[in-house]
């Protein structure tokens, strides 16, 4: 099984005082490695960058897909103390409901930053708000797709809507400009397309961001 064999992989890296990242492909492969995680540390949260909840039963009675990802992790990962999600935008009611009772999911939809920024509040200040949220230990799972379109737009599932890459460049600054540490991280759903390279590109960016700033905060809290 991929989620147990990732999972003991990254366990091996982990018990190094290594920091892993996993790259996809389809969402789900990155739960191992959050498996893992919860495993070395008695308390984190998850900041999910997507447009898509990830908090399905099943999907297609298939409980391992990228549509159940966070369901799984919710599920699995008892330390996992808080669920953080920005950029949603595209839910079913089971999930929407699911969200709403659970005191240990946040979930800052794509609609409601939309309304905020044109209401005049500055994305630093929402930024400041989704970090109030956070525990000290924070893992970062990318779905590429929590971009806007125009920056993937090959990758499996396009919403309207979405965040500009800078901004969240601007939120991992922050992240690391407070007492968070980065522990670990997935990139997933980049999906260059044979004619352009649009979704390499930026997807190579924002795997820049996330070593960089993951190296910065570890950085950080050796000092």
């Amino acid at each position: 099984m991929l989620a147990q064999n990732l999972k003991e992989r990254c366990s091996s890296l982990l018990d190094q005082n290594k920091i892993v990242g996993v790259l996809g492909g389809e969402h789900s492969v990155s739960l191992g490695l959050i498996q893992a995680i919860n495993d070395q540390y008695d308390d984190f949260g998850v900041l999910h960058i997507d447009a898509h909840a990830g908090l399905k039963e099943s999907y297609l009675g298939f409980e391992q897909s990228h549509a159940s990802i966070m369901r799984n992790v919710f599920d699995s990962c008892s330390n996992m103390s808080k669920l953080i999600q920005i950029g949603v935008r595209e839910l079913s009611e089971e999930e929407f409901s699911f969200s709403k009772e659970q005191a240990r999911i946040k979930t800052y939809y794509d609609w409601d930053l939309k309304k905020d920024l044109l209401k005049g509040e500055s994305w630093l200040n929402i930024i400041k708000k989704i970090i109030d949220e956070m525990p000290k230990n924070i893992y970062i799972s990318f779905d590429i797709a929590g971009l806007k379109p125009y920056l993937c737009p090959n990758t499996s599932a396009p919403m309207a809507g979405g965040i500009e890459l800078n901004e969240i460049q601007l939120l991992f600054a922050q992240i690391i400009n407070t007492d968070k540490n980065i522990i670990g991280f997935d990139l997933c759903e980049v999906s260059p397309n044979i004619d352009n390279d649009i979704d390499a590109y930026f997807g190579a960016k924002a795997l820049w961001e996330l070593v960089c700033y993951t190296e910065k905060s570890r950085r950080n809290s050796i000092k």
